[in-house]
């Protein structure tokens, strides 16, 4: 029997880089003759003129790998929901959903994120036939609490806190990207499985045409940056530093135009030379060839995470090794267990200053070691098929 996966995505906007690379690079390459892909897509109402063309597109090319796609507009506010908006967001696609799905003859539906998965535990309450996959991505309660300052003794943050038992003791199974996060997901879940984040990757001599691992003199750093998760005044200490130890390095910052001047301000605070670094918002079609340009990537964390980052396959996909702190639990579970970087706990150690000096000096072999751990466990085919095996457990 071919399995229909119904894969639910609430309001992220599915031309993003990021849904390109973890949802529809994924699903373009699930294996078709034993699956079948719909995407819903419940997004804002405003896309639905405003975005047309870029959705067109996408469509467009989702089609052209037997994918459907269904958008449902719906009115939300901005993230993170109340307990209200959050009723109305139900209210708005439950029945609609349902719909759907009964029309497609959808089995599963695989939800992406703390909202898309509330809605989908609460329409497989009714709908018994129907397996709900919970595809966390990240911790919520962290996000919300870092990122957008909402209090743990807040309405807001308890809402979430019970909606997030609700999706996990009604979801068949539950998606972390790292065993840490596992850990924390199996604490109100019976059935939870680790799949971690994806990426293109090269083979090695795709990276050696890219760049000269010799030149390598530069430590990057790629991914939104601010002063929540990825607090920019943790990365100047220790730019800074680093500057002082290493006369010949210097750092390369690719952010979000938004986050430039925030960088720039940070970094002339507390006396970061601007000819040491570099901030700039670049395309993702050249960040490949950027990151592999660079000695090293940076995965530092002002407080817990046991997320695996984006940034964790990019720089591993691109042939460079990763520097991380205690508090990156899901980099550092990586960078441990694979040895493709090196990890220190509060303050930088001399492990980092040797590290940093093999690279230096070239021929450690860690390009081609990162590629490997990089192909083998974090490239989409690869995690594709994890995907697929998961589809397949829920109905053995």
């Amino acid at each position: 029997m071919k399995l229909k996966v119904g894969y639910l995505i609430v309001r992220e906007e599915i031309f993003s880089p990021i849904v390109k690379t973890q949802v529809i690079d994924i699903l373009k390459s699930v294996n078709r003759e034993k699956y079948e892909i719909v995407l819903l897509w419940a997004c804002r109402l405003d896309y639905m003129f405003k975005k047309k063309e870029e959705f067109n597109k996408v469509a467009a090319y989702l089609e052209s790998y037997n994918i459907k796609v269904i958008r449902i507009p719906v009115l939300v506010l901005k993230f993170p929901l109340s307990k209200t908006q959050i009723h109305f967001l139900k209210m708005q696609l439950i029945y609609r959903l349902k719909k759907i799905i009964r029309i497609n003859n959808i089995n599963i539906i695989h939800a992406r994120g703390y909202n898309a998965g509330y809605i989908a535990a609460k329409i497989c309450e009714t709908e018994n036939s129907v397996k709900s996959v919970f595809d966390a991505r990240s911790p919520y309660l962290t996000e919300i609490n870092s990122t957008y300052k909402v209090k743990k003794h807040s309405k807001k943050y308890k809402t979430w806190e019970e909606i997030e038992k609700i999706i996990l003791k009604k979801s068949d199974v539950s998606i972390a990207t790292t065993h840490n996060f596992q850990d924390y997901l199996a604490k109100n879940s019976n059935n939870t499985i680790v799949i971690p984040n994806n990426a293109e990757v090269k083979s090695e001599s795709q990276m050696t045409k890219l760049c000269n691992a010799q030149s390598r003199k530069s430590i990057c750093y790629v991914g939104s940056i601010g002063y929540g998760w990825n607090d920019i005044r943790v990365y100047a200490a220790f730019t800074k530093k680093i500057i002082e130890k290493f006369p010949d390095i210097n750092f390369e910052y690719y952010v979000m135009a938004q986050n430039i001047n925030t960088v720039k301000k940070e970094f002339n605070k507390i006396g970061i030379p601007k000819d040491r670094y570099m901030v700039k918002n670049e395309s993702p079609e050249k960040l490949h060839k950027k990151i592999a340009g660079c000695l090293c990537g940076l995965q530092i964390m002002a407080r817990p995470d046991v997320r695996m980052g984006i940034k964790t396959v990019d720089y591993l996909s691109s042939g460079v090794p990763i520097i991380c702190n205690k508090n990156a639990i899901g980099g550092k579970e990586v960078v441990d267990e694979h040895g493709v970087g090196v990890s220190f706990n509060d303050e930088i150690d001399l492990n980092v200053f040797n590290f940093i000096e093999k690279q230096l000096k070239g021929n450690s072999g860690m390009a081609t070691k990162c590629l490997k751990v990089a192909e083998k466990n974090f490239s989409t085919k690869n995690v594709s098929k994890m995907y697929e095996n998961l589809y397949s457990n829920l109905f053995q």
